[in-house]
C-alpha cells in the first residue's frame, strides 16, 4: 500500500509502526492521502464535468514560492536594529498572525468537510483514520507555508546572532505552527459541540471571520491609536518576569532562540517550557479526541427551511444595476450566492475588512493631526476598497456546489457574459457600495456637503475598477469550480499584489483630489468613470461568451 502514496510522501512509510500504534489503519490512511492529494493536484471540474489541464501541476511547490515572497519581506523586517528579544517577539507575532489566518481561511474547507465521513465510513474507515489523513494533508500544506515564511527570517537571525539562533528559530516556528493548528481545531470543536443546524453554520462563519478581522485589526492597532497613546503605555521587554508576558503567546517562542544565544535566564527557561510543552500537550489532547471531531462534523449537513426575504437594499440595488428581466434574474442569482456561500465569505470578508481598516488608519491620523489640513480627503477614502476587489472577484469562480451552475450548459440564454457582468455588479452593490456610503456620510461633519461629492467620485471610480477587474480575472461562468487547498497560495499571492496595487491606485486618486481640492474634480471624475463603466457594460453585453 506504500506505493499508493505520491513519491514525495513515500517517507511516511518509515512512520508506519507509530501510525499503527495510534489506532490508525495504515493502508486506508495511505489510500485516503493519495486520493486527496490527487484531487488537490487536479484542476477543478469545469462545465459539463470536463477537467481543464492544470497550469500548476505542483500546488505545494507553487504554494512554497508564493509564501516565500512574503517570507523574504518578514526576513527584511528582522534587520531592524532592535534587541534580540524584541526582534524575536516581532518575528513570532508575524508568524502566528499568518499561520492562524491561514488555518482560518485556506484550509478550513478541508478540515470542516462533512461529506467525507458518510463516504468513507460505509467502507469500514474509522473516524480516527479519516481524521488522521485529513490532518496530515493540512499539516503538509502548513509545513510548506511555515518553511517559506520562517526560513528567510531565521537566516537573517542567524547572520545577526549566530547559527544556533537560526536553528532554534526554525524549531520554535514548527511548534508555533502546531499550536496554531491545534488552536483552530479546538475552536472548531467547541463551536461544533454547542451549536446545531443552520445556527451552527452561521456561528462558525461568524467566529472564523471575526477572528480573522480581529487579527487584521490587532496588526493595525498602533496606527489606529496613534503614537501618543502607545507611548503612554509603558511595557518594557526585558529578561525579568512580568505577568503580562505570559498572555502574549507569540513571545513564548522566543525562549528557545534566547537560550541558543546564551541568555539563560528565568524568562527564557519559562518561555522555552511553554513553547515546547503547550503545543505538544494540545496536539496530544486533540489526537485523543480526533474521532469525536469527525462525528461532530455531521452537524454541518443539517439544513434549514428558513426562507430568505428580499431586503429593501437588495431591491433598490437590483433596480439600479439591471435594465432587463434577464439581467435582474442573473443579478438575483449572484446576490443569493454571495449571501449563502459561507466559504466565499471566509475567503473574502477578511480582505474586505482589511480594506476598511486601512482607510480608518488614515482617517484617525488625519483627525489627530489637524495641522496637516488633510480633512478634505476623508470622503475619498472609500476608494481603498479596491484592495479587496481582485480577491473577491477571483473567488467568484468557486462554489461549495459547483454542479448547480451546470444547468446553464443546457438552458439556452443570450450570452454568458451577461451572467458574469450581473454577478460582478451584485458583488459591487452588496460588498462595496455600503462602505463607500458610510465613508462619505462620515466625512460630512468634517468637510460639509463636499463629502457627498467626494463619495460619489470614489464610488464611480471604484465601480470602473471593479468592472475592469472582472473583465480581466473572471472567465467562464461564476460558481462553477470547487475550491481546493492549493488555491490558497494563489489567493494569498493575489491578495498581496492587490494590497500594493490597490493602495497605489487609491493614493493616486486621493492625492489628485486633495491637490486639486475642487468639487469640479469630483464631478469630472464621476462623469469620466461613469462613462467608461457604461462603455465596459455595453461592450460586455455584445461580447460573445
Amino acid at each position: 500500500m506504500t506505493n499508493t502514496l505520491p513519491k514525495s510522501l513515500r517517507w511516511l512509510a518509515h512512520f508506519r509502526p507509530l501510525i499503527t500504534r495510534m489506532g490508525i489503519d495504515y493502508p486506508q490512511f495511505t489510500l485516503i492521502m493519495a486520493t486527496k492529494m490527487t484531487l488537490a493536484n487536479r484542476a477543478p471540474a469545469g462545465m459539463m464535468g470536463q477537467r481543464k489541464p492544470s497550469s500548476h501541476p505542483r500546488p505545494l511547490l507553487w504554494s512554497f514560492f508564493g509564501n516565500l515572497l512574503v517570507g523574504v519581506i518578514v526576513g527584511l523586517v528582522m534587520l531592524l536594529p532592535l534587541p534580540l528579544i524584541l526582534v524575536l517577539t516581532l518575528f513570532y507575532s508575524l508568524l502566528f498572525f499568518m499561520f492562524f489566518l491561514t488555518m482560518l481561511t485556506s484550509y478550513a474547507s478541508l478540515l470542516l468537510d462533512p461529506h467525507d465521513r458518510p463516504v468513507y465510513s460505509v467502507r469500514g474507515v474509522s473516524d480516527r483514520t479519516l481524521n488522521a489523513a485529513k490532518l496530515t494533508i493540512v499539516g503538509l500544506f502548513l509545513a510548506v507555508t511555515m518553511l517559506a515564511l520562517a526560513v528567510p527570517g531565521a537566516v537573517v537571525l542567524g547572520l545577526r546572532f549566530g547559527p544556533l539562533v537560526a536553528i532554534a528559530s526554525v524549531v520554535a516556528a514548527i511548534f508555533l505552527a502546531v499550536l496554531s493548528l491545534t488552536l483552530a481545531l479546538f475552536m472548531y470543536m467547541l463551536v461544533l459541540h454547542y451549536f446545531d443546524g443552520e445556527k451552527l453554520k452561521n456561528i462558525l462563519n461568524v467566529v472564523q471571520i471575526g477572528l480573522a478581522i480581529g487579527l487584521y485589526t490587532a496588526g493595525q492597532l498602533p496606527n489606529l491609536l496613534g503614537v501618543d497613546v502607545i507611548s503612554a503605555v509603558h511595557l518594557e521587554l526585558s529578561l525579568t518576569v512580568e505577568w503580562w508576558e505570559f498572555l502574549a503567546v507569540p513571545m513564548w517562542f522566543a525562549g528557545l532562540p534566547l537560550l541558543a544565544a546564551g541568555q539563560v535566564e528565568t524568562l527564557s527557561l519559562l518561555f522555552t517550557g511553554l513553547s515546547l510543552g503547550v503545543p505538544a500537550l494540545a496536539m496530544g489532547l486533540y489526537l485523543h479526541n480526533a474521532g469525536r471531531f469527525e462525528q461532530l462534523l455531521e452537524k454541518l449537513n443539517q439544513s434549514s427551511d428558513r426562507v430568505i426575504r428580499a431586503s429593501l437594499w437588495f431591491r433598490a440595488a437590483r433596480q439600479l444595476a439591471s435594465r432587463t428581466h434577464e439581467t435582474a434574474a442573473y443579478f438575483t442569482l449572484g446576490w443569493r450566492q454571495l449571501q449563502s456561500q459561507r466559504d466565499y465569505k471566509l475567503r473574502v470578508y477578511p480582505q474586505l475588512a482589511y480594506a476598511v481598516i486601512i482607510p480608518l488608519v488614515f482617517a484617525s491620523s488625519i483627525l489627530r493631526d489637524t495641522h496637516l489640513k488633510l480633512t478634505g480627503m476623508l470622503g475619498y477614502l472609500g476608494v481603498a476598497l479596491v484592495i479587496a476587489i481582485p480577491v473577491a472577484i477571483i473567488n467568484l469562480k468557486f462554489s461549495a456546489q459547483p454542479e448547480a451552475m451546470q444547468v446553464f450548459a443546457y438552458v439556452p440564454f443570450a450570452h454568458r457574459s451577461l451572467i458574469r457582468q450581473s454577478v460582478v455588479l451584485a458583488l459591487f452593490m452588496r460588498l462595496v457600495v455600503p462602505f463607500i456610503l458610510l465613508f462619505s456620510l462620515a466625512a460630512v461633519p468634517f468637510v460639509g456637503l463636499r463629502g457627498l461629492s467626494e463619495g460619489l467620485a470614489a464610488g464611480a471610480f471604484t465601480l470602473l475598477l471593479t468592472l475592469g477587474t472582472g473583465q480581466l480575472l473572471l472567465h467562464g461562468l461564476p460558481f462553477t469550480e470547487e475550491f481546493v487547498a492549493s488555491r490558497g497560495a494563489q489567493n494569498g499571492l493575489v491578495g498581496t499584489v492587490a494590497i500594493f496595487g490597490g493602495m497605489l491606485l487609491a493614493m493616486v486618486f486621493i492625492t489628485t483630489g486633495v491637490l486639486l481640492n475642487s468639487v469640479w474634480f469630483d464631478l469630472g471624475a464621476t462623469a469620466a468613470s461613469a462613462a467608461l463603466s457604461w462603455l465596459l457594460i455595453r461592450h460586455n453585453r455584445v461580447q460573445l461568451a
